[in-house]
């Protein structure tokens, strides 16, 4: 599945969305283990406004693609479980560089 060309929220304004889709910064991922012994990845994520913790409870899809210190697009979703909210990673991929200029030809790379 790939996701398609979305314009993005800036990470401080994305609690105000249900579902959104973008091309962020992937400062890194941790595994960890749940109550239950189930694997899962928090994710840390950045644009130029804000960072954010996502969860992956499914890293099937893309996990082997994706590295620390990179650019990833991804689609994320608010749950919630009882009172708790946090945001869930439904689909990502790397958005290597060239892939990106040729969606995003019209932007200014600039080195940070």
């Amino acid at each position: 599945m790939k996701i398609n060309n979305s314009i993005q929220p800036c990470l401080n304004d994305a609690t105000n969305f249900m579902r959104f889709k973008g091309i962020y910064f992937l400062v890194g991922f941790v595994a960890r283990v749940d109550k239950h012994g189930q694997p899962y990845w928090e994710l840390t994520l950045t644009d130029h406004k804000a960072s954010v913790i996502a969860y992956c409870f499914d890293e099937q899809n893309f996990f082997s693609k994706l590295q620390p210190q990179q650019l990833v697009q991804l689609e994320v979703a608010k749950t919630s479980i009882g009172a708790k909210q946090f945001f869930r990673v439904v689909l990502a991929e790397s958005a290597a560089k060239d892939s990106l200029i040729a969606n995003y030809g019209h932007l200014k790379w600039v080195a940070m």
